[in-house]
């Protein structure tokens, strides 16, 4: 099937005029984290060398006009596991997408379907090593099936998109609230939630998103006092990016809110912001350094506010057609427990083709 696929690609290249590309990537790390499990703890430190690929994809694609077609083929050796041999396997992925532009509206679609498998808006620039990006500030949005519409708005991109669903999983615009909110969906919902986008350079370059989302009982499923289940959230991300020279400073800033209902009363809330801020400065050691800070707080119920601070710094340069790498960045958790907290030296190199 696979080479029936490849050589119907061959035979259409010519035929309509389609660009075809290839591309992967491998690497090379050292890495060294010490973590605490709280404050008083003892250190723990493990270093280790290790060595990846990333996936292959075979890229298609053709644009007549206001109209652009993209087709994909990934495989991809997936190790979400903690070891090797376990779920591990050839990840094969067939992925579609298409856009039409009529005026200043454009309409886009993707289809992806998974042949095999096992067998985030941010402006802040960071590092391999886990810090700051392990306080991330964004916009709480997934991958989901829905429909999306893109309008040219002066400097940028207005994107509006709409998601519907019925189910017992509580989640909107593709992000999965979790188990604790599950009891207020469990017995059945409908779900509509509404995001909207605009990206572009207004004097500085950025990019907002706000998404609304909401679900109510199934009459059907959901009967007594379960029939006034209600799950609702709201999150908003903006990301900011200033040239400054050869430096570019970065800020992303995140407010969201979630909460449930279940069974004639409250079952959860989350409220959670965090702030991220990065600065990157090239034309050093022929390199790019970047430093990289974030802070991010969460309240569950009535529970007591949890925060997270990280901190990132690195240096990236490019040795022939390879990259190098060499980053630091830590994290601490400020919460009742005491606090965990870790940090992270790597080297890596790396080479994409």
């Amino acid at each position: 099937m696979m080479l029936a696929l490849l050589a119907s690609v061959t035979l259409v290249i010519p035929a309509y005029a389609w660009d075809f590309s290839a591309s992967g990537s491998m690497s090379a790390k050292f890495e060294q984290v010490t973590s605490k499990d709280n404050a008083s703890a003892t250190a723990t430190t493990a270093a280790n060398f290790s060595s990846g690929s990333g996936g292959i994809s075979l890229k298609s694609s053709h644009t007549d006009g206001d109209k652009t077609l993209g087709l994909t083929y990934t495989a991809d050796v997936d190790t979400d596991g903690d070891t090797l041999g376990t779920d591990t396997g050839l990840d094969q992925t067939l992925s579609l997408a298409g856009s039409v532009k009529v005026g200043k509206w454009t309409a886009s679609a993707t289809a992806s379907q998974s042949l095999m498998e096992d067998g985030s808006h941010a402006k802040v620039a960071d590092t391999t090593a886990d810090g700051s990006s392990e306080a991330d500030a964004e916009a709480r949005v997934d991958g989901f099936n829905g429909f999306s519409v893109g309008l040219g708005a002066g400097p940028g991109t207005l994107t509006i998109a709409l998601d519907m669903h019925s189910g017992t999983t509580a989640s909107a615009l593709g992000e999965d609230w979790g188990a604790s909110f599950d009891a207020a969906t469990a017995c059945g919902s409908g779900t509509t939630a509404y995001g909207v986008n605009f990206s572009g350079n207004v004097g500085v370059d950025l990019s907002a998103t706000l998404g609304m989302g909401s679900s109510s009982a199934s009459a059907k499923t959901c009967t007594g006092n379960n029939s006034s289940n209600t799950f609702a959230s709201s999150t908003m991300g903006i990301g900011v990016g200033v040239p400054m020279g050869a430096m570019t400073l970065g800020i992303d800033f995140e407010s969201t809110t979630v909460t449930g209902k279940a069974g004639g009363a409250d079952i959860d809330k989350l409220v959670k912001g965090g702030t991220q801020v990065s600065v990157a400065m090239g034309g050093i050691a022929d390199g790019t350094v970047t430093a990289a800070f974030a802070s991010v707080s969460s309240t569950t119920g009535s529970g007591e506010a949890e925060a997270r601070t990280g901190l990132e710094a690195g240096w990236k340069t490019t040795v022939g057609a390879a990259s190098l790498e060499v980053a630091y960045g830590s994290w601490t958790d400020n919460d009742a427990a005491g606090g965990d907290s870790s940090s992270d030296i790597e080297v890596e190199m790396s080479l994409s083709f």
